[in-house]
């Protein structure tokens, strides 16, 4: 789900859905259950890296329904977003509809 349509961390929980259901269907589609690896580009590779970095913490919210067992090997991060405040350097003031406090649902720069 994009920010426009859900706020975090329905990303990450579709991210973790997408992986769940090819560990689930490893043996069908030739997969390495211990070799899994995420990458992605831009906003996917912040997502790549979201998932890469909570997948050994077990973090209830970001799965829907029971956590799963997988460890992800590997991250490729292309060019993504890690410091989201950095958006809004030069941007005064903050609008509701920008694309980070779209994502989180509040402007990250409340405090």
């Amino acid at each position: 789900r994009h920010s426009t349509s859900a706020v975090f961390p329905a990303q990450i929980q579709d991210c973790n859905q997408a992986i769940a259901y090819l560990y689930q269907y490893a043996d069908q589609y030739a997969l390495d259950k211990n070799k899994f690896v995420v990458m992605g580009f831009s906003a996917g590779a912040h997502l790549a890296s979201l998932v890469g970095l909570a997948a050994n913490q077990r973090v209830n919210e970001f799965y829907i329904g029971e956590v799963n067992p997988i460890k992800i090997k590997a991250v490729v991060d292309f060019y993504g977003p890690v410091h989201l405040l950095m958006f809004h350097a030069n941007q005064t003031p903050v609008t509701p509809h920008d694309p980070i406090t779209m994502l989180l649902g509040a402007s990250p720069l409340l405090r």
